[in-house]
């Protein structure tokens, strides 16, 4: 009787634990998907954070769809697949969040039906929730592949799916009130990128390894420096502060934060682009108040 490290999968390849990899990508899911619930509430409005949430579990759920119906990924080795998904992943997320970040999008615009204003708008959303979807594809099909080929380890890898879930959604507030959720999206692209670039190097893919090193390097670049990246542009019913005097500005995990100096001593709080308070100087003296 052949041992487990000797048995063959319906892919082709020796059966061996993939615990680590499946607890990084689920890390990585759930960091990316409560981040971006922060960039759309404050790209568009809170309620939109919903969508993020729905396009999330649709992107994982068609990942599954692709494994049940293509028989090429049925007869791809798991090392390939997840080479290749893993890279792929990283790679989406990057550019998702260029994609989310720039698009212009009005969405009570999308209300006045039949102009072209609607349409437009209507346009620019979708083409959000496409990149927003795109992101998640790649970790429903490495699951998909990791659970239909190991049901003899489900425990196993079940356990580290939610142990690499439950971290994340532990350690994500405390990520969002340091480095924000720009660099935490980047950080999650990177956590998939480097078990990418690990097979590609052991395969000896040697374009592969070249471009996963690319992607690792930009994305960690993301994460020490988010200032590089672009702030996500505004819904159009909410103010351009790009274009405001913004004296201070700061990611929480409730909502963004910037002080605009209006002149007279006065600054406006905004909450996720929404205009909250003033702010008045005081002079430190107890009676001017």
């Amino acid at each position: 009787m052949a041992s487990v490290s000797e048995t063959r999968t319906e892919g082709g390849d020796t059966q061996r634990a993939y615990n680590v990899e499946i607890f990084l990508m689920s890390f990585a899911a759930l960091l990316l998907e409560i981040s971006y619930t922060r960039v759309v509430s404050f790209k568009l409005f809170y309620y939109y954070t919903y969508l993020v949430i729905g396009l999330a579990l649709l992107g994982i759920g068609t990942g599954g769809v692709l494994v049940a119906i293509s028989r090429r990924m049925r007869t791809a080795s798991t090392d390939t697949i997840l080479m290749w998904g893993l890279l792929l992943g990283a790679a989406s997320v990057g550019v998702g969040y260029l994609v989310v970040a720039l698009t212009p999008v009005d969405t009570l615009e999308i209300w006045d039906y039949g102009t072209l204003s609607s349409l437009t708008n209507l346009v620019g959303l979708v083409v959000m929730c496409l990149a927003l979807f795109a992101s998640f594809i790649a970790v429903g099909v490495m699951i998909a592949t990791l659970f239909g080929r190991r049901s003899e380890q489900i425990n196993q890898l079940y356990f580290a799916d939610l142990v690499g879930a439950g971290l994340a959604c532990a350690l994500v507030v405390p990520f969002l009130s340091t480095i924000g959720p720009p660099a935490s999206i980047g950080l999650a692209g990177l956590i998939l990128a480097l078990p990418g670039l690990r097979l590609a190097y052991r395969r000896r893919a040697t374009p592969l390894v070249t471009a996963g090193a690319v992607v690792a390097a930009a994305l960690a670049l993301i994460v020490v420096a988010p200032g590089i990246l672009p702030d996500p542009r505004g819904d159009g019913a909410k103010a351009e502060l790009q274009d405001r005097d913004v004296v201070f500005s700061s990611w929480s995990p409730i909502f963004r934060v910037d002080a605009v100096d209006v002149g007279d001593d006065v600054r406006l709080l905004y909450h996720d682009g929404l205009a909250g308070s003033a702010i008045y100087k005081w002079d430190g003296d107890p009676a001017s108040l």
